[in-house]
């Protein structure tokens, strides 16, 4: 009984361990009108380890960091621009590279004037504009600044006195004095 019990287990064990080779990609629905495609597989690898950075020369008993990304520590040049690199770099890189990629498109459809789409455009646009948004300076927020500098301020507020509701004021002025720059 022991030994059949054994061995069912090591079969389901087995079974489990069965590699699915006709994965697809999934696609999932952000809204009717877009979607987004995820691999359903690791992009580096079938177990999400790229396998051409491995230094070979160095044994994963010794040192299994230098033997997993040797190759890649000796080759990688960091660009000028970046101060270090990682994996949430390179995930952040790829997600602002897919918004835009989301915002590109979404400025060739030519989307109905007053939709949403039009006016994400708009806003991005808004965003891009560097010349107009320099030549306005801090015009636009001048009446939050002048209330924000004739506010009582300079460390915590007196709870005792009821400091706190223009502590409350002043946040909220700040808040639209940043909506108001884009």
């Amino acid at each position: 009984m022991r030994t059949t019990t054994m061995i069912a287990l090591l079969v389901c064990l087995l079974a489990g361990c069965q590699q699915d080779t006709e994965q697809t990609d999934a696609v999932v629905a952000i809204d009717e009108t877009a979607a987004l495609t995820v691999p359903a597989t690791a992009q580096f690898g079938s177990w999400g380890v790229d396998l051409e950075n491995r230094d070979l020369a160095i044994r994963p008993g010794d040192d299994f960091y230098g033997y997993a990304n040797g190759h890649w520590l000796e080759t990688y040049e960091l660009p000028p621009d970046k101060t270090g690199f990682g994996s949430f770099l390179a995930l952040h890189e790829q997600a602002q590279e897919r918004v835009r990629g989301l915002l590109m498109e979404l400025a060739a459809a030519n989307p109905e004037p007053g939709s949403v789409e039009q006016k994400v455009g708009d806003y991005y646009d808004s965003f891009l504009d560097v010349a107009t948004i320099n030549s306005r300076g801090l015009s636009p927020i001048a009446d939050e600044l002048a209330a924000i500098a004739g506010g009582k301020g300079g460390g915590k507020p007196d709870m005792a006195r009821g400091a706190a509701p223009e502590r409350d004021k002043l946040s909220e002025l700040e808040a639209q004095a940043k909506v108001k720059l884009v």
